[in-house]
């Protein structure tokens, strides 16, 4: 045993098993947090503003403008949505840009999602 002034510990100390299981339930629920966290990370946010049909659509992606410019810039969206879920599926969008760093001019940087499960 180990004498402390005033306290004696044990060589072996030992937790209880209420200790152990909260323990374990708070291991679990970070353990699920961080998974949720990083999959809420991989899916990127988008941000799209047009005003009308003829205008280039402004795009954010993660908060970076994806702006038009002639080494960079957006070149296409693809986007299909609709709230009869019923009769309608999949929605999905697709969006390509020159990132300023590509290759080639004809080189794209893509981003996109679907719910379609097939």
């Amino acid at each position: 045993m180990t004498k402390l002034k005033g306290v004696t510990l044990s060589d072996n100390p030992k937790f209880s098993e209420s200790f152990i299981a909260e323990l374990d339930k708070a291991l679990t629920d970070y353990q699920q947090k961080q998974e949720q966290s990083s999959q809420n990370a991989s899916t990127p946010h988008v941000r799209i503003e047009f005003d009308d049909i003829n205008d280039v659509p402004r795009v954010w992606i993660d908060g970076k403008y994806i702006s038009s410019f002639p080494d960079h810039g957006l070149v296409r969206i693809n986007l299909e949505w609709n709230a009869d879920d019923e009769h309608v599926n999949p929605k999905h969008y697709n969006i390509e840009y020159r990132n300023g760093e590509d290759a080639s001019q004809y080189q794209y940087t893509g981003i996109g999602q679907t719910n379609d499960i097939n």
